[in-house]
């Protein structure tokens, strides 16, 4: 676990590239969950699909939904304060100098 942790640290700390408003968001499967329910909902009426372009008709339209929702309406992430936090410009961190 530890080997697999320090090849892949980059990939876990992601999250941490963007700004403190967008963390739990990023981090969290809710998005994703909420869109399963809705799907688990949806079929459940239909109970029988008569073929598998019947089901992809169904999650296409699920997802063209959510997608318009967050463009049109709720933004699952407001992007202003990422896009304000990318033009500061970087200041490097003062150098430590060892006692001599």
């Amino acid at each position: 676990m530890a080997a697999k942790l320090e090849e892949e640290i980059e990939d876990c700390l992601a999250c941490y590239a963007f700004p403190a408003t967008h963390r739990s968001r990023i981090r969290a499967t809710n998005c994703l969950e909420r869109l399963n329910q809705e799907l688990k909902r949806r079929t459940r009426v239909v109970r029988i699909f008569p073929n598998r372009e019947a089901v992809k008709r169904l999650v296409t339209a699920l997802v063209m939904e959510q997608s318009e929702e967050w463009v049109s309406g709720r933004r699952y992430l407001n992007m202003v304060p990422f896009w304000e936090e990318r033009r500061r410009p970087v200041t490097p961190a003062p150098l430590a100098y060892a006692a001599d």
